[in-house]
Formats: structure tokens, C-alpha cells, sequence
């Protein structure tokens, strides 16, 4: 067998690699689950991202709606309908003036009373003249004043006026907007009126068709626009898909579910204006509509019938929001639109989703910023920031516990293999000692056995007196071998488990005249006398034990004083006999060397005995003091060893009453 420390060195490299795999496992199996985190994580927050974003498209719907629809007309000074200016009084004038003076002309409805998220209304004609419906031209300051409006307001929104102008540039501005037309509500209502017209306690409701009924060319308003050429089928295949899986795509990428999500949104505002536009066809049964609420590309008293309004966009101009389209009529194409107070509708759009994100900023969207149509507007050209999501939440417990026990389980295996290990090799050196031993302590007999027996066939000895020696020693070296073997294989039983039977019933007196001739005896062969000494008092206690086994014990010790003591001046040994509370104390004591004291203070090894030191010191294998305190053991009792005493080696055998 290989060297002690080799085998501890592959064993610890192979513990190494062990560790290291499992190190591995557990970084992947955290790593991973971290991942997992982060993607949950990520998924909650795409909800509320999706959530978030459906409210503020939701909100700014109606505003959209209520811009796109609004008639060429409402964005100029003045109506062309006589008999409506009393009706469209009526509707603007402060509650307080009972009385209204006719006025000399007739403003817009968007001059009193405009949007709160509309800075200014404009139209851009192509002479370079800017104008609005809320900045009256030529008009005193006391007519503004009959419709609730002051002249410093009217100051603000002059100097307005006059800072788009300069800043917008309208070839520049014509080019961003959409030449599509924008649908009359004749074409808008067909499919509606060859079934039935729409009577005026009926409306339309814009969850029943959520992605209309029009064509992309058909659509009211052009907001944040995906390159749909690279999706075929467009809207309506991501809407088959969504109708087929309850809402949910069905074997597409994220991309595209982000991309119909979107769709859906930006149909959202089509179907707001389609319902403003519904809404608008049933006020138009009633003779006394305003011509103010007119809807686009439809003929008023004054209206032209060739002009052409087109699809509003919502563009950037530096850091301005403008909501235009294109007018065409009479030969000229005019812009008109809105410049949308940006700063408060952002703050009005952040408080929908504040709830969800509370971090959350919109910001201008850029042109790469349609690569995540999740984050996009789809009424307006700006994006959400949402910021990074990291991984929240602790460690799986299941994962946890898991780890927990796979480390465990590895522990436990090398603990296991070590103590497997070790055993291993304990084995292997006892056994190596053992033949050592054994051999060595055969060998000798075995020698004499052979010599003697030889000499004496032959008749080599003629001597009558030389004959009787070869004798006795003979018969002491079969009564070493007996002992050999009679104490080998005691301790073979007591490593088979087999424990001795307590079960002779017995006295000091009849346990020391039974094995005090045979003691005699080997004190005898070692030229040293046996002192038996019992107590009187003690001598006819009785005590229950394995009788033999506790001849075998004090023989070995007898035998390891004449071994070891036979050089001493005073050649007794000493066996006493005597009771200690409620122990039965069976001392054997000589007159020797003693035993060393790191031999005594540990406990004694079976076959620790050399063949080296056999022959230094005395006959033996190593075995009968370790046979002793285990045979000690099993019958209940104990050995003590005193070799500090300065007069040979005190052995003790202590043994229940």
C-alpha cells in the first residue's frame, strides 16, 4: 500500500475537486436565479409599463379627438353664418352680463374658451402670415372684454403668436405633415347608414370596434408611426392574432407583442375620434347646431366645398409640441393646428401612471426610439423612461434549501470517505502490524519446536537430565503459542462484537485458588515468585462476572510482569485481592522498570508492539494490555495502569459487585 500521506493527498485533491464542481453549481444555480428574478422583475414592470402607457394614451384620446375633428373654420375670426353668431353668443358669454352688445365681429369659440393643454390655436398661411382664432385683429380691448378675455391675455398671446412664427419654419413644418385626407362623416358612417341611421339617443361605442373600420389611408390622426413594411399584415394580422389567443399573441416574439400593444393603443384613437364624429352626426339632427362644431370636409352656410382637411400629426419644433395638419382649398394649402402646453399635459400624463411608476419621466422621442414601441406614445412623439430594474427578492427557498442539502450532502460524503478512508487505513497498518508481530512472535517457537524436536528423534540428547530441560522448554513454548492464540482470538471475538457472558456467580476466595496455581506457574518460569494477598473481610464477596475471562485478564497481566520485571532485584509480583466500595479492586503489581508514562496515559494499541522492540525489550505482540482493558470494558468494569509510581508497574482490574 502506498504511503499514508499520498493517499491523504489524492484524497484531499479529489475533496478539492469536489468542492470546486459544487462551487460551480451553486454560482449557476444563483446565477440563475437571479436571472429568474430579473426576469419577473422585468415582466412586472412591462405590465405596468403596458398599463401606464394605455392610461395615458386613454387620457389624451378625447384632447386628439376634439382637435382632429374641428372644422377650418373654428381656427379663423370671424363666422359666415349670420343667424348662428346669436346662438354662439349665448354659449360663450360670461354668466354675469345679462344684456351682450351686438359686436362688430364674430370670434372664434376657441377665443374664450380654449383648451387647457392648448398654449395657442394657429393657422400658417403661405404668405409667411401667421394667425389665430384667439388673437382678435383690428378689435378694441373693451369688445374682447364682452367675451371674458383681457387685453394682457390678449398681449400673451400675441407675443405667442409672433415666437412661433419666428421659430417654426413652414416649408419645413408642410413637409412633416401627412397629405392623406382626412374622411367626411359621410364616408365615416356608410357601412353604419345602409343599416340603419344613427337617431339621436343612440351612440357609438368605440370598445365594439377597437381597430375600426377604416384602412390605414382612412385613419382621422397620424401619431408615432412603426414601419409597418416590415411586419406583413399590419394591423389586421396583429389583430387576428390577438382576437384568436383571448388578447395574447400567439408564437410571436416580444418585438412584435410590443408592436401590437402599441397598434392597439394608437386604434385607440381612432376610435376616440370616430366617436367624437358619431357624437357630432347626432347634434347634427338638431337645426341649431353651432357652425363652430361642424366637422371637417363637411359644406357649412360659409364654408367652401373644396376645401380639404387633412390628417393631423403631432410634430417637434425644437422643444415645442405641435399638433397640425394640412388645409387645402381654393388652390393654397394652409396648416392649422395647435401648440400644445407640453410641461402641463407631461404632468397631467405622469399623474395617470404615478400610481405604477412613480419614478417614471417622459421624454422626446428620437428617431430610434420606435426600436421599443412599448415605451412610445402613440398619440404623441415621446417616450417613457422607466430606468433600469434590478433583481428584487430573496433567494428561492426552495433553491436555498436545496443548495443547503447538496452542500450538506457533500459534507457528509467526505466526512464519509474520510472516516472510510481512515478506517481503511488503520486496518491495513494494524493488519501489517499484526503479521508483523505475530510472525516475529511465531517464528521463535515454531524455531525451538523444530530444533529440539529434531535432536530429540535423533537421539542427539543422550542426557536423561538434558532431555527433561528440552522438556520443560518445550512445554513453555507451547504455552506461549497457547497464550498467542488464546489472546489472538479473544480479540477477533471482541471486534466480531461478541461480548463476554457475565454469568458465574462467584467469590474472591474460589476465583484466586482456582487461577492462583497457574499464576504460580508463570511466575515460576520466569525464576520470580507470585505473592497472592486477599482480604479478609472481602474474601467470600460475591460477585457475578465471566470467570474465565477474568482468568485471562490477570494471566496476561502476570505475564507482562514476568516479561518485564524479570531483571528486577525484588522478583515478586504481587496479586491482590480486596473490595473498593462497590468495585471488586484485582491489583497485580511488580517490583520493575514501570511502564512509560506516554504508554500508560493513552490508550493501548492492539499489535503496537514491533518486532524491533520484541526483541529490545520481551517477547510479545502488543496485544495483552490492550486485551485487557477491552475485555475489562465488556464485563462492566475498568482497568487503571499507575506507572509513576517509582516501584515497577501497578495494574488495577475494577469490576462490578
Amino acid at each position: 500500500m502506498k504511503r499514508p500521506w499520498q493517499v491523504w493527498l489524492v484524497f484531499l485533491v479529489c475533496v478539492a475537486g469536489a468542492g470546486a464542481a459544487m462551487a460551480w453549481l451553486t454560482q449557476q444555480a444563483l446565477r440563475a436565479d437571479e436571472l429568474r428574478r430579473a426576469a419577473e422583475a422585468e415582466t412586472e414592470l412591462e405590465q405596468r409599463v403596458s398599463l401606464a402607457m394605455w392610461r395615458m394614451d386613454t387620457e389624451f384620446a378625447p384632447l386628439v379627438a376634439e382637435e382632429v375633428i374641428r372644422p377650418p373654420s373654428a381656427y379663423r375670426a370671424a363666422f359666415v353664418e349670420p343667424d348662428l353668431f346669436d346662438q354662439q353668443q349665448e354659449v360663450q358669454r360670461p354668466a354675469q352680463q345679462a344684456a351682450p352688445p351686438t359686436p362688430a365681429w364674430r370670434p372664434s369659440g376657441l377665443f374664450a374658451s380654449p383648451s387647457p393643454y392648448v398654449v395657442l390655436h394657429f393657422e400658417a398661411r403661405p404668405d409667411g402670415s401667421w394667425h389665430s382664432p384667439q388673437v382678435p385683429e383690428t378689435v378694441s380691448s373693451a369688445a374682447s372684454l364682452e367675451f371674458g378675455v383681457s387685453p394682457d391675455v390678449i398681449r400673451e398671446r400675441t407675443s405667442r403668436l409672433k415666437e412661433l412664427a419666428g421659430a417654426v419654419k413652414l416649408p419645413q413644418l408642410v413637409a412633416e405633415l401627412p397629405d392623406t385626407p382626412l374622411p367626411s362623416v359621410a364616408s365615416t358612417n356608410t357601412s353604419i347608414a345602409a343599416n340603419d341611421a344613427i337617431r339621436p339617443d343612440e351612440s357609438f361605442d368605440a370598445a365594439d370596434d377597437p381597430f375600426g373600420e377604416f384602412d390605414d389611408s382612412r385613419q382621422f390622426f397620424e401619431g408615432n408611426t412603426i414601419n409597418e413594411s416590415s411586419k406583413p399584415g399590419g394591423l389586421q394580422e396583429l389583430n387576428d392574432q390577438y382576437v384568436a389567443n383571448d388578447g395574447k399573441p400567439v408564437g410571436k416574439s416580444p418585438k412584435l407583442s410590443k408592436t401590437a400593444d402599441f397598434q392597439q393603443r394608437g386604434a385607440r384613437y381612432q376610435s376616440a375620434t370616430k366617436q367624437s364624429l358619431m357624437n357630432l352626426q347626432q347634434r347634427q339632427y338638431t337645426a341649431n347646431a353651432p357652425a363652430d362644431f361642424l366637422s371637417p370636409n363637411q359644406s357649412g352656410a360659409e364654408e367652401s366645398t373644396e376645401e380639404q382637411v387633412g390628417v393631423s400629426r403631432p410634430v417637434w419644433i425644437g422643444d415645442r409640441l405641435i399638433l397640425a395638419r394640412r388645409v387645402g382649398g381654393n388652390g393654397q394649402t394652409v396648416v392649422q393646428g395647435c401648440w400644445l402646453d407640453w410641461p402641463q399635459l407631461k404632468t397631467r400624463l405622469l399623474a395617470e401612471a404615478a400610481d405604477l411608476l412613480p419614478d417614471a419621466d417622459l421624454v422626446r422621442a428620437d428617431g430610434d426610439a420606435a426600436d421599443d414601441p412599448s415605451r412610445m406614445l402613440a398619440g404623441l412623439p415621446v417616450r417613457l423612461v422607466v430606468g433600469e430594474v434590478p433583481a428584487t427578492g430573496a433567494v428561492s427557498p426552495t433553491l436555498g434549501w436545496a443548495l443547503w442539502m447538496g452542500w450538506g450532502a457533500v459534507a457528509l460524503a467526505v466526512l464519509a470517505a474520510a472516516a472510510l478512508l481512515h478506517g481503511v487505513m488503520t486496518l491495513s497498518e494494524r493488519r501489517a502490524a499484526f503479521v508483523s508481530s505475530v510472525t516475529h512472535e511465531l517464528r521463535t517457537p515454531l524455531t525451538t519446536f523444530r530444533m529440539y524436536a529434531e535432536m530429540l528423534a535423533r537421539g542427539m540428547v543422550p542426557d536423561a537430565e538434558r532431555r527433561q530441560e528440552y522438556f520443560n522448554t518445550l512445554q513453555r513454548e507451547a504455552e506461549r503459542l497457547t497464550l498467542l492464540v488464546e489472546n489472538v482470538l479473544a480479540y477477533a471475538r471482541l471486534e466480531r462484537g461478541r461480548k463476554p457472558q457475565a454469568g458465574d456467580r462467584i467469590t474472591l476466595r474460589k476465583l484466586l485458588e482456582h487461577i492462583g496455581p497457574r499464576l504460580a506457574q508463570r511466575a515460576a518460569q520466569a525464576d520470580m515468585k507470585c505473592d497472592l494477598q486477599l482480604e479478609s473481610h472481602a474474601a467470600d464477596l460475591e460477585f457475578t462476572t465471566d470467570q474465565s475471562v477474568v482468568e485471562q485478564i490477570l494471566f496476561n497481566l502476570v505475564d507482562n510482569a514476568a516479561k518485564y520485571a524479570r531483571e528486577a532485584e525484588d522478583r515478586q509480583i504481587h496479586v491482590e485481592a480486596s473490595r473498593d466500595g462497590e468495585w471488586v479492586r484485582l491489583v497485580v503489581r511488580d517490583h520493575g522498570p514501570g511502564i512509560e508514562q506516554r504508554a500508560w496515559g493513552r490508550q493501548p494499541r492492539a499489535f503496537g508492539k514491533s518486532a524491533q522492540q520484541s526483541a529490545e525489550t520481551a517477547p510479545g505482540v502488543g496485544l495483552g494490555l490492550a486485551l485487557c482493558r477491552r475485555l475489562a470494558r465488556q464485563l462492566g468494569g475498568r482497568l487503571e495502569i499507575d506507572g509513576a509510581t517509582g516501584d515497577g508497574a501497578t495494574v488495577a482490574l475494577l469490576l462490578p459487585t
